[in-house]
């Protein structure tokens, strides 16, 4: 067993393709495939299942496919540590949900890198979140779950030997235009929202468990699907249609058109919101320092939201 065949499986699995991954590796898709061919001879069971669709991962693929994350993760961190110059390219991605706190810690993290370095940031559906931080694409994930998801989102990280870390509580909160006529309303309930279309980030095939709104299921028929934060701001600030979400906005990230109004709700939808890693995984001075600058924009939040929960920021 080689750390490189153990690389090969690391790039499967996030390509979730033999072929893709050996086009990331620059290797013959033969070449790839033997040498997972070698370890599974090694090992004595199958890591994954081949079709002409992909490759799938069976049981013990993907507990071993943990240790190979955990192996890999850990030999990259020896050479950066022990081999790789200062000079060398600083790489950090991070995946999340659409939150303007997110947007805005990572401009402070690059404002504070002196270095050469590759910075991401993957806005994403919940599950491919998930995905991210599990293949190690991406070092943190941030999501959110409230009563009605909590179990399957719990679930979800558990099988995929996730933890989650809360960073604070939010109660929702409608998004509309500042020329809307619930815009001025101290608190909104949901059967005023019945005559206004109602814009959301599309869930693609992803269970309803999985969506970045409260309360999915119960919205009428007029919905208007987007992908991305600027999309669903332009519609919201150029018609009559509403959004939903923690209220979580800051001062020149967003439309200047753009308005937050409580909504009263029949049932328990408080929002808990926080950020995802691999079980036991040791935090890097940069996610130390990213999640800081998170830790500073969402207090920036609380400033005159009594409904956004003043709780610690474990770390």
């Amino acid at each position: 067993m080689t750390i490189q065949q153990l690389e090969y499986l690391v790039t499967i699995a996030q390509s979730a393709s033999i072929s893709q991954a050996a086009q990331k590796l620059f290797i013959s898709q033969s070449s790839i495939s033997k040498s997972v061919k070698q370890l599974e001879n090694e090992l004595g069971f199958e890591l994954m299942n081949r079709s002409h669709k992909g490759v799938v991962f069976t049981p013990k693929g993907e507990e071993f496919l943990r240790e190979a994350y955990s192996l890999t993760e850990r030999y990259r961190a020896m050479l950066e540590h022990y081999v790789l110059s200062e000079s060398d390219t600083i790489r950090y991605t991070v995946s999340s949900q659409h939150y303007i706190f997110v947007v805005e810690a990572l401009s402070h993290l690059i404002s504070e890198l002196d270095d050469n370095y590759s910075v991401g940031l993957l806005e994403h559906r919940t599950s491919q979140i998930i995905q991210d931080v599990t293949t190690r694409t991406s070092r943190l994930g941030f999501i959110y779950y409230y009563p009605f998801n909590k179990q399957f989102i719990h679930r979800e990280l558990e099988r995929n030997d996730l933890s989650f870390h809360p960073f604070c509580t939010a109660q929702p909160h409608i998004y509309v235009s500042t020329d809307h006529p619930l815009a001025q309303l101290p608190k909104v309930t949901q059967d005023q929202l019945v005559p206004y279309p109602y814009v959301c980030y599309s869930l693609g095939p992803d269970a309803v468990e999985f969506a970045e709104e409260i309360l999915s299921p119960l919205h009428h028929s007029k919905i208007i699907n987007v992908v991305d934060r600027d999309s669903l701001f332009r519609i919201l600030s150029r018609s009559k249609a509403f959004s939903l979400g923690s209220g979580l906005l800051r001062d020149g990230f967003v439309c200047e058109k753009i308005a937050t109004v409580p909504i009263s709700l029949p049932v328990d939808t408080t929002m808990t919101i926080g950020w995802i890693a691999p079980k036991g995984q040791t935090l890097s001075p940069t996610c130390i320092q990213f999640l800081d600058y998170c830790k500073q924009s969402l207090q920036q939040c609380y400033t005159g939201n009594p409904l956004i929960e003043k709780k610690p920021f474990p770390i």
